[in-house]
């Protein structure tokens, strides 16, 4: 396997209210997957975390909190090298996590997991967010998805880094 030490994939993605069940599991699985190589290749991670977008059936719409759920489960056997990148604002923390993620999140990067990366609160819109990510992130894997995954893969593209289209039929957000 590849050692990816100094890399930062960045797993992009939404999938609409509409999408079976099954094709939301698949995508969550691969998703899990993808996080355990990239783990194990020494590699990092990049994630938006604030508030997580369900369907009526409690299913995550976007992959970022999946990552991160993987990654803390994964990480417990890896030593602490902040294989995680978090994008996310003060205001989010607060507004939009649940005291659990809040401690989640915090504890990730007490436990040197994970670096935080604090968008000002005033500027927190989809742009500013795919462009912090993009500063960190080395690579993509666009899992399918609307303008959001579109415009990340376009700054990807600009900064001449590699983008891993899967377009899986989920909808996209």
């Amino acid at each position: 396997m590849a050692n990816l030490e100094n890399e930062f994939i960045l797993i992009a993605g939404s999938i609409s209210k509409k999408t079976e069940k099954a094709s939301i599991d698949l995508a969550h699985d691969f998703t899990r997957a993808v996080t355990k190589s990239v783990l194990d290749a020494q590699g990092g991670l990049v994630v938006y975390l604030a508030g997580c977008p369900t369907n009526e059936g409690g299913d995550a719409l976007t992959f970022d909190w999946t990552v991160a759920y993987e990654a803390e489960k994964l990480l417990a056997s890896y030593t602490p090298a902040r294989q995680l990148k978090i994008v996310t604002s003060k205001l989010a923390m607060q507004e939009k996590m649940t005291p659990e993620q809040r401690m989640f999140t915090r504890r990730l990067s007490a436990e040197n997991f994970a670096e935080i990366i604090y968008l000002e609160d005033d500027v927190v819109t989809g742009g500013n967010i795919g462009d912090e990510q993009v500063e960190v992130a080395t690579a993509m894997i666009a899992l399918g998805g609307g303008k959001g995954v579109s415009d990340r893969a376009r700054k990807m593209r600009k900064r001449k880094l590699p983008v891993l289209p899967f377009d899986l039929n989920l909808g996209g957000l």
